[in-house]
């Protein structure tokens, strides 16, 4: 939807998202069956490189997190550049956060050690079009699985471009089949903490443009949501200039596209669809 609208493409939209069938990555499964790479014990440490670890301290509980330095490292800068400089916690290995959320820097380990965020799940919501109240009603559930909002935040703090930009991928993939993924909460607070022009922003703004085009009536938790978010309006009123009031494509997410992984009738949603970084040789259906 928003994708549509503002017809932007962050690095990883660019290379293309698939939706992916999770039996195909044992990874994938429950966060909580298995232990997690980044969550190593201490007598795990022989001293080589690959095995070296580091602790990371979150709050004034002191809440603490084992990773692998050499892979938290290859992946986000921020920490690669504070375990190469001259403090005491470096030369430790070990780092302290006063303030943060324990499971936003666990999400941030698990895409860290992975390669991708925890599965978003997609399935049908069991209802009949004669059911529905009216007429864009969603026909799927998305389920996180995961706080994207919090771990957002977190990336933009550690200038994790490239997490920012997949969480955005995801979260304007997910629109375009259930809009009712993006509260009033999530978008008051992507406005309060994030850079003015982040993608995630520009995606909020899109989805209130979209919103605009709608009748009041048809989504009333968001009618008031415009004058009580700050900048939110003159973002709107910008980008509708910008676009010079065109007409906007809405997706028919009823007409979701078919599976190509599984053998379902044509235009029925699989029920097995993850969202995830794109494989080689692979693509979107």
């Amino acid at each position: 939807m928003a994708a549509v609208i503002c017809d932007f493409e962050t690095p990883s939209e660019k290379a293309g998202l698939v939706l992916h069938c999770p039996v195909e990555h044992k990874e994938d499964e429950q966060r909580d069956n298995y232990t997690p790479l980044h969550c190593p014990l201490d007598e795990q440490e022989d001293g080589s490189p690959e095995k070296e670890i580091v602790k990371i301290y979150i709050g004034p509980e002191r809440y603490v997190i084992l990773v692998y330095k050499k892979i938290l490292c290859e992946k986000i800068q921020y920490f690669k550049n504070f375990f190469n400089g001259t403090s005491q916690e470096a030369a430790s290995n070990s780092i302290t956060f006063l303030s943060g959320d324990f499971e936003a820097f666990h999400d941030l380990m698990w895409w860290a050690s992975n390669r991708h965020l925890p599965p978003w799940l997609i399935y049908p919501d069991g209802k009949q079009m004669s059911e529905r109240m009216q007429h864009d009603c969603p026909v799927v559930c998305v389920e996180t699985g995961f706080n994207w909002g919090g771990l957002y935040l977190l990336a933009s703090r550690l200038c994790a471009t490239d997490l920012m930009n997949l969480i955005t991928d995801h979260v304007v993939r997910a629109l375009e089949s259930n809009r009712g993924l993006l509260t009033k909460e999530d978008i008051a607070g992507i406005y309060k903490h994030t850079p003015k022009n982040c993608g995630l922003r520009l995606a909020c703004y899109s989805f209130n443009y979209d919103l605009d085009r709608c009748h009041p009536a048809l989504w009333p938790r968001y009618w008031d949501m415009e004058k009580r978010i700050d900048g939110l309006e003159e973002d709107s009123v910008a980008l509708r200039e910008m676009l010079h009031e065109g007409p906007v494509v809405l997706t028919a997410v009823w007409h979701f596209t078919s599976c190509t992984f599984h053998n379902h009738r044509g235009g029925t949603i699989c029920d097995r669809k993850t969202l995830k970084d794109r494989e080689v040789g692979k693509r979107r259906p």
